[in-house]
């Protein structure tokens, strides 16, 4: 009996003692509109079979074609999560800099409320180490959102144009 409580009790220190791990995908836009307010989604899971207790994952979206001068910090706050649960979290931006892509990646190293270290994962199951990128966003113009519109009005204008000319073919030669 006495051998089997001590086996416990190691199980439970070698598991409490290990980092958390995060699985952090983020929401994709594909997409968004210069000037104009949008917010990142991301859906964070514990990947692991204890409690997580809570912690914060500081995140960095770039202006890649600017350099690194030109960085927005933002940190994911993380309440406490069972084992395998998951919570959506949101982040307000704003969009500033037209035609440029902005990339999201991990800061720096990621802490629990309890002092030990947070693994990040992405959705295809590589950890996220700090400075990686995970995520970019294209900002369009909102010529370049016009110009688009157009494009499909146009098109759309020629598919009935060509309806109407072969119905008034059909006409003219079967009626």
């Amino acid at each position: 009996m006495g051998k089997a409580r001590v086996h416990t009790i190691e199980m439970h220190d070698r598991i409490s003692s290990r980092d958390y791990e995060l699985l952090l995908e983020p929401i994709s836009l594909s997409s968004v509109i210069v000037d104009e307010r949008f917010t990142i989604k991301y859906k964070v899971t514990n990947r692991l079979q204890i409690p997580f207790p809570g912690g914060e994952i500081p995140l960095i979206m770039n202006w890649a074609n600017l350099g690194p001068s030109y960085l927005v910090p933002h940190t994911l706050l993380l309440d406490p999560l069972g084992p395998g649960e998951s919570v959506m979290k949101e982040v307000p931006e704003n969009s500033l800099v037209d035609g440029m892509i902005r990339v999201l990646r991990v800061d720096r190293v990621c802490k629990a409320t309890d002092g030990k270290s947070i693994r990040v994962f992405h959705s295809d199951g590589r950890t996220i180490e700090g400075g990686e990128f995970i995520h970019a966003i294209r900002i369009k113009s909102k010529e370049e959102v016009s110009q688009n519109l157009a494009n499909w009005l146009a098109f759309f204008a020629l598919v009935i144009l060509i309806i109407f000319q072969i119905i008034d073919w059909w006409f003219q030669n079967y009626i």
